[in-house]
């Protein structure tokens, strides 16, 4: 568990937990500074946000609490998904895709990494889906020879 990547900047103590006891038909939440935020069930974890509150401006991105998205790693997560209740778009990502693209950042409450919109597999309010944007790797160019020489 990383029970100390969270912790409050007005205690020592960790501001974050899974209530284990707790379980509703989303499965169990997580709780950051006494509010729900998310929640964890099968191997997804899951929140729902408020776009125009929620997301980041600049870039425009969803971020998670980082020690929220470690310890459901730990827990066997291995997929992320952000419902907009404002827009109705759910947003997807593998766990493996938001690990390799997530910018970090910190603004005095606790350490976040984001994603930006573009690498998320997006699900629009009438069923049609956007794929995310990842680049592929490049593949090495095979050597030209010289003067035409194999």
């Amino acid at each position: 568990m990383c029970s100390l990547a969270c912790v409050s900047t007005r205690s020592a103590t960790p501001d974050w937990y899974l209530d284990s006891s707790k379980s509703s038909p989303h499965g169990h939440p997580y709780f950051l500074d006494g509010r729900p935020v998310g929640w964890f069930n099968g191997d997804t974890l899951y929140k729902t946000i408020d776009g125009e509150k929620h997301l980041l401006r600049t870039p425009k991105a969803i971020a998670w609490a980082a020690c929220i998205v470690d310890d459901a790693v730990e827990r066997g997560c291995t997929q992320l998904e952000v419902f907009d209740r404002r827009t109705r778009v759910t947003y997807r990502s593998s766990v493996e895709r938001f690990q390799t693209f997530a910018g970090s950042l910190n603004r005095g409450y606790e350490e976040q990494r984001f994603l930006v919109l573009s690498r998320w597999d997006q699900q629009m309010p009438d069923g049609s889906r956007v794929a995310a944007i990842v680049p592929q790797p490049r593949l090495p160019s095979p050597q030209l020879s010289l003067f035409g020489a194999t």
